[in-house]
């Protein structure tokens, strides 16, 4: 089997038209679209699938302008997404370059965990800051349901888009 590599460095342009449209659509349209609390981080998606094709560095710098914003948009969430997404982001981006598979399966299991590790992150955050923000059980069984519904998505993305996958197995 050929070694795997991954694919061209998305531009920085495209990658933050699409961040501005995921930020836009989950603070507006989608933020109502819940199942059983839980959701689905359009952000997240796009951060975890930068930092697999560009890498865990530039992933994180966009986590950190991803991040920033939706701190920014969130109001009451001080610095925790700033903090939670580009630690998310390298760790997600690194994950997925030591895997380096082309297969969907990899990537929506990183991202699912990337999806609960940057909640958790964040709630530690909050916590941090002083915020009343404790882990009960409706709010973990919240983010589970993120957890599952990023992973689902991201893999249905990816099978459905096969030139979104992080990785090739051929050298052309």
């Amino acid at each position: 089997m050929p070694p795997m590599e991954a694919l061209d460095t998305p531009p920085w342009g495209a990658a933050i038209a699409a961040l501005a449209v995921a930020l836009l659509a989950q603070a507006t349209i989608l933020h109502g679209l819940r199942f059983r609390g839980g959701g689905v981080s359009w952000v997240l998606l796009i951060v975890v699938w930068f930092a697999a094709r560009a890498g865990p560095a530039r992933g994180a710098f966009l986590g950190l302008c991803a991040g920033a914003c939706e701190d920014a948009l969130g109001g009451a969430t001080g610095a925790a997404w700033t903090i939670a997404t580009p630690l998310v982001a390298a760790a997600a981006g690194g994950a997925l370059r030591l895997i380096g598979s082309a297969n969907p399966l990899w990537f929506a299991l990183i991202a699912g965990a990337a999806a609960l590790a940057r909640a958790l992150l964040a709630r530690g955050v909050l916590q941090a800051q002083g915020s009343p923000a404790t882990i009960g059980t409706a709010t973990l069984h919240a983010l589970l349901w993120s957890a599952l519904f990023d992973a689902l998505v991201a893999a249905a993305a990816l099978v459905a888009f096969p030139k979104l996958r992080p990785f090739r197995v051929d050298r052309r």
